[in-house]
């Protein structure tokens, strides 16, 4: 399975790392805790997922600040800051309409504020929204 990483810039400077794999209509998978591009590529628990959810789609991925390939010493690590990261993301993609996962932490509060708060943002944007094994308050 063949990755594209590539990275862009947040709103305050810090460096954001995304992949895509497979072809298709884009979904964007929000992101969760502890996360690594090239590693999860490799894990005999992630790399089925992604093979998965990459058939007939091109899946867009991240790793949030402080995580994997993005920067590592930010001090902003509030929820805006991660909203701002998946806009970014989403812009620098060149995605105009998108599925959106969530699952973990990535989820529905996540759903109602971050990536998916970017629903709200991108309300627009977003072809349909799914939430999986996420806690029902934001962490």
């Amino acid at each position: 399975m063949n990755q594209q990483v590539r990275f862009c810039r947040s709103f305050d400077g810090t460096r954001i790392a995304y992949a895509a794999t497979g072809e298709g209509p884009p979904l964007v998978k929000a992101p969760h805790w502890l996360t690594h591009l090239e590693y999860e590529l490799q894990s005999p628990i992630w790399r089925p997922w992604i093979a998965g959810l990459s058939r007939g789609r091109s899946l867009v991925r991240l790793d949030e600040r402080g995580c994997g390939l993005s920067d590592r010493g930010v001090g902003d690590i509030s929820f805006e800051a991660f909203v701002r990261d998946f806009e970014a993301e989403v812009d620098a993609a060149g995605l105009e309409r998108f599925a959106l996962l969530g699952h973990s932490q990535g989820g529905p509060e996540r759903m109602r504020r971050t990536p998916c708060a970017s629903c709200a943002r991108f309300t627009t944007s977003t072809s349909r929204r799914r939430c999986r094994g996420c806690p029902a308050r934001r962490w």
